[in-house]
This record gives C-alpha cells, sequence and structure tokens, in this order.
C-alpha cells in the first residue's frame, strides 16, 4: 500500500543531498511536533532516482515521538533493472536523520508569545535533535523526553495522555506508558489506588 501523507492545507518540499544521494522531500509545515526549538513535520515523503537509476520513495512518519522508515518502494521504471547495488546504496537510518533535519524548522518566539517557524538547510543542531529522537526508541531513561513528558502531563490535567499523545505524536498506550516512566523516576506522582488507570 502507498505511503499515505494524509490532508493538508499546504504542502512544502525540501531538496536533500546526502552521501551523493539527492532527491526531495515533501511534508506539511502545518502538522509537526515541537521537540525543544525544532518543529518536525510528523510525515515525510521523500524521492529520489531517475534516468539510469531506479525511482526510490521512502516514507518517514513519527511513532511514538521517533522518526521512522514505514515505507520503502524501488520502481524500475523506464530505468535499468533493481540490482543489488541499488539495494546496498540505501542508507535508512542516515538518510532518515538528515532528511527530517532538513524537513525540520527552526522555532523562534517572540516577545508576544508567538512561535514562527524558520525553513533554511538542516544545521549541526537540527541533526543532533534527530539523533537524539531516534535514540529515544531504545533509552527509556531520555531525561528531555521524561520532563517533556511530566511537563505536558502536569499542564493538561483534564486529559493529560491525550495531551500526550497528540503533541509527541504517540499512541495513548506509548503515552501512558512513558507517564509511569515518569512516575518511576520521580517526576510525576504515583497512581495512588492500586488498579487506578492514568486518564
Amino acid at each position: 500500500m502507498p505511503f499515505d501523507m494524509g490532508k493538508a492545507l499546504a504542502w512544502s518540499t525540501a531538496r536533500f543531498s546526502f552521501g551523493g544521494t539527492a532527491g526531495e522531500a515533501t511534508y506539511s509545515p502545518f502538522d509537526y511536533v515541537l521537540v525543544g526549538n525544532q518543529a518536525v513535520p510528523r510525515k515525510i515523503l521523500f524521492r529520489s532516482g531517475g534516468g539510469s537509476r531506479p525511482w526510490l520513495t521512502m516514507g518517514i512518519e513519527l511513532i511514538s515521538g521517533v522518526p521512522e522508515c514505514t515505507y520503502l518502494e524501488l520502481d524500475a521504471d523506464n530505468a535499468s533493472p533493481v540490482r543489488g547495488k541499488h539495494l546496498k546504496a540505501i542508507r535508512v537510518e542516515e538518510w532518515v536523520t538528515q532528511i527530517v533535519a532538513t524537513c525540520a524548522q527552526q522555532v523562534s518566539r517572540t516577545s508576544e508569545a508567538v512561535l514562527t517557524l524558520d525553513e533554511g538547510p538542516a544545521t549541526p543542531e537540527q541533526v543532533r535533535s534527530v539523533e537524539r529522537m531516534q535514540r529515544r526508541r531504545r533509552n527509556p531513561n531520555d531525561r528531555e523526553l521524561l520532563e517533556q513528558v511530566a511537563a505536558l502531563y502536569k499542564a493538561n490535567p483534564e486529559a493529560p495522555l491525550a495531551a500526550i499523545s497528540e503533541t509527541l505524536g504517540m499512541s495513548p498506550r506509548t503515552a501512558a506508558r512513558w507517564a509511569a516512566r515518569c512516575s518511576e523516576v520521580g517526576l510525576l506522582p504515583q497512581v495512588s489506588k492500586k488498579g487506578q488507570k492514568r486518564l
């Protein structure tokens, strides 16, 4: 099934070039997750190839707050058939890092507390920010993420898990797990009654 980008008010495109691979990434500038001072798109569609090379299509989306490649397709089209050398040239993890960093927008806060998003080439800071997001899939002790989850939980007492899920691109179940982890490390109070669930 092709990668579903969903609907958006508008689409933005960014040119990407890394390690000899060039292509174009499409994303919605209005559908993002704030990570520090970066606005990271929830979904990105990347295309590369043409001429003598097969077309490569990669779908990237935030899953539990982590950018992941969830769709990958090679299409020979009118080029030569897909061969092993084409598969060996695909560096999924590195490309995800660089593509997401290229599409991320720098967030500036004005004196009136209004957010402005600035586009431009990926900076070293943006690359490091995406790399930290990718490490979260392996590290349940990510202090930055735990503090962000705890802050969202406290700021939204009526529906804290919904706020965490929506803001960080997590499923409700994953949001509940991170909230429980916050309790374990002392950032949130423990659930008072046995069997009681978080909202």
